[in-house]
């Protein structure tokens, strides 16, 4: 028994000393265009991006690989977002905030009787070297109602939330929460949570919070405020 317990103990430790594994080992390897067009492969509807990045000189293609596998410069474009305006970094090789800003978009019934549905978002992304690379969006849809267009009332806030888009950065990862829709003063509030995590291999991790809070009026216009925790 005590052989047994022993080599138990043995298996245990042995168990311990081994070198816990990085989800995101393969992606931080990253180090040549070819890996960098390998690692693109791996991730849903990159065509574009595989063929943007291609389109690059060999030195910009280098250029490119060694701003996206900078943890502090990739954390510096996520702050970058906080802004809301269109923001460039690393001498312009890197844009953030440069898509549409967000316009309103609404669809259902006409004012009178029936209530209108209207849904309002905003964007954040970044390019590098003119490669899209990130892009997530806060939404926020609600109802408004009224027998005339100058008594309309926000009548109920319906739902929204964040959703990341798409990512070209290898070791980036983001999730949302969110607080329950909310009217206020006439208007639609939702605050959204973006979670990010930049990790890379020999580097640590990085991350944060951003809270988007995303307000619509009667007329399907937005306002938008973001703070970082």
């Amino acid at each position: 028994m005590k052989k047994i317990l022993s080599l138990m103990t043995l298996v245990a430790l042995l168990i311990t000393l081994l070198p816990a594994q990085n989800t995101y080992a393969a992606e931080s390897k990253v180090t040549t265009p070819a890996d960098y067009v390998q690692y693109l492969k791996t991730q849903p509807d990159s065509a574009d991006t595989v063929q943007q990045f291609e389109a690059l000189s060999p030195a910009d293609q280098q250029k490119y690989i060694k701003y996206v596998t900078d943890p502090a410069l990739m954390e510096q474009v996520l702050q970058a977002t906080m802004s809301g305006k269109p923001t460039t970094l690393a001498n312009g090789d890197i844009k953030v905030n440069q898509s549409n800003e967000g316009l309103p978009h609404h669809s259902g019934g006409s004012v009178g009787t029936m209530e209108t549905v209207k849904t309002v978002y905003q964007d954040f992304d970044s390019m590098v070297l003119g490669v899209n690379t990130f892009k997530y969006r806060i939404t926020l849809t609600y109802s408004v109602g009224g027998t005339s267009s100058s008594n309309l009332q926000v009548r109920k806030a319906i739902g929204g939330n964040g959703e990341f888009l798409f990512s070209r950065i290898p070791g980036l990862s983001m999730s949302f929460t969110k607080d329950a829709p909310y009217v206020s003063n006439n208007t639609a509030v939702i605050k959204v949570y973006a979670h990010w995590d930049l990790v890379y291999q020999g580097s640590g991790a990085r991350y944060g919070t951003d809270l988007v809070t995303l307000t619509g009026y009667t007329d399907g216009s937005k306002t938008w405020t973001k703070e970082q925790f």
